[in-house]
């Protein structure tokens, strides 16, 4: 650091040079709201995946759950550098993105389409999914609120150690909470119990 620099401009200048970079934190925002607003659109498209070597058979999984892997280390590392504050807002702004997203597609369904095909393909995609848009705002912002919780409780416990642990048990906690509620209200009674992920 500069000697010519007065004892006030030194420090302001050492304080700037700790702060976390906003920057880094913009791109992660990015990401996460990029994800919600991503999500409406892959929700309703539903993925087999043979686990037959598990002893589970075939599984139904929504392929916007895949989606979910990219905003957990996104929220995680939020709350670890910026503060759970600053996380509970970024899943706030992500669930009025998935609304403004799920809003468009409602538009889009009903505006009559120059091609029929097109549009009973659009409606038949995204006219029906009412239950399956109120399972995932339901089951995203609980597993999100949850994940910051957990994170939080673990740090306060293990202090800086322990990042791995704090990860880990987070992201599985609200990764469980998030599959539960998401396939029992969106696919209860819909598709067989036995090909449900839980």
């Amino acid at each position: 650091m500069p000697h010519d620099l007065s004892a006030e401009n030194r420090f302001h200048v050492a304080r700037h040079t700790q702060l976390p970079s906003e920057k880094k934190f913009q791109i992660l925002l990015g990401a996460f709201v990029g994800a919600w607003g991503i999500l409406p659109s892959l929700t309703p498209k539903l993925v087999p995946l043979d686990l037959s070597w598990l002893g589970l058979g075939v599984l139904a999984f929504s392929y916007g759950a895949f989606m979910h892997s990219i905003t957990y280390p996104c929220i995680e590392t939020i709350i670890e550098v910026w503060g759970a504050a600053r996380a509970r807002i970024i899943v706030f702004i992500g669930v009025g993105i998935y609304m403004v997203a799920i809003g468009f597609l409602d538009v889009g369904t009903l505006l009559p389409s120059k091609a029929a095909a097109n549009q009973a393909a659009f409606s038949t995609l995204y006219g029906s999914v009412g239950r399956m848009v109120l399972a995932s705002l339901m089951a995203t912002v609980t597993a999100q609120l949850l994940d910051i919780l957990v994170f939080r409780k673990i740090k306060a416990w293990t202090g800086r150690r322990g990042l791995w642990l704090r990860n880990t048990v987070s992201a599985f906690t609200s990764q469980v909470a998030d599959t539960s509620i998401f396939y029992t209200v969106a696919f209860y009674g819909v598709i067989p119990n036995s090909e449900l992920p839980y």
